[in-house]
């Protein structure tokens, strides 16, 4: 798809050949589908109402499949779910969708059991975690709401009784009873997790914002391995913040600063040679904001 206007976030195989690839193409949700173990792809019909991104997409059956998205509009997140009965042919939205809501991941444990989670749902002015349930196929979704303002981001289960949730600030859950409770697991340090994916029942692996990767074992104790944090000085401000820059001494370079949901909001160009960047932080809301520069990340906070 050289020089198009797509953009994808997930895949999804159903065997060596039949596979899906969904996202973005200007402005509205695609859905593309190869026959040929990937040599082509073909845009399927996506009957949506809105533009928003799809981020997620998985089969229950070689016909029933199931592809999650959201988009911020307005100062609110919505919410989208879309099926299709036909192997993917055709893709229409769930009623149950456009909830104020980001939705980011589904996964099926069998036919029947599946999973949808996601974060920014409002309970009287309080972000909170959201995840769905279906035991009927996805004909019925029932939600739970969780305690936490963390984006749920992607759910794994190993067998229909425990399962995984990686979400940002290093969240990490655990359930043991098919979803019906969920625990936190400590991870050493606070960063944007994207993806979680479990080798065997011993085994697994969480990837993130900035180079994080956490791996777990059987027993839950983590490892991290994070690629070198940028630290601020002063943290929290509400004046100006200083960030240390290096590897600048050959090249100009752009460091972006991200809010709290991931959107990109600013942009600075850090000049050759540069060793810091004053930041004056007049024009930032109050709350938590990350930044990214050579290759290297951090965050800080406006009070």
């Amino acid at each position: 798809m050289s020089g198009s206007s797509y953009y994808f976030y997930s895949v999804y195989f159903i065997n060596s050949q039949i596979g899906f690839v969904a996202g973005i193409n200007s402005g509205d949700p695609c859905i593309l589908k190869t026959t040929n173990g990937g040599e082509t792809w073909t845009a399927k019909t996506v009957n949506n109402s809105a533009e928003y991104y799809l981020y997620s997409v998985r089969f229950v059956t070689s016909d029933i499949g199931f592809a999650v998205g959201n988009k911020y509009h307005n100062g609110e997140y919505n919410g989208y779910v879309l099926k299709t009965t036909d192997g993917g042919e055709t893709w229409n939205e769930e009623s149950f969708g456009h909830i104020n809501a980001e939705l980011y991941s589904v996964y099926f444990v069998n036919s029947q059991v599946g999973y949808i989670v996601g974060g920014n749902y409002n309970v009287n002015g309080q972000k909170k975690g959201i995840i769905f349930k279906t035991t009927d196929g996805g004909q019925n979704w029932n939600s739970t709401l969780i305690e936490t303002q963390e984006h749920l981001q992607s759910v794994y289960f190993i067998n229909s009784q425990i399962g995984y949730i990686a979400g940002l600030w290093g969240a990490v859950l655990k359930t043991t009873d098919g979803g019906s409770t969920w625990a936190p697991i400590t991870i050493s340090s606070a960063s944007w997790l994207y993806s979680i994916w479990f080798t065997n029942a011993q085994n697994g692996i969480a990837v993130g914002y900035g180079g994080k990767i956490a791996k777990t074992t059987l027993n839950n104790s983590v490892t991290t391995y994070d690629k070198e944090a940028i630290i601020p000085y002063p943290n929290p401000s509400n004046t100006t913040i200083h960030i240390p820059i290096s590897n600048s001494k050959n090249n100009s370079t752009t460091l972006d600063i991200f809010d709290i949901s991931g959107k990109l909001i600013d942009q600075k160009l850090i000049i050759e040679g540069a060793e810091e960047l004053i930041l004056d932080l007049k024009s930032y809301k109050k709350g938590i904001y990350f930044f990214r520069i050579n290759g290297q990340a951090g965050k800080f906070t406006v009070n």
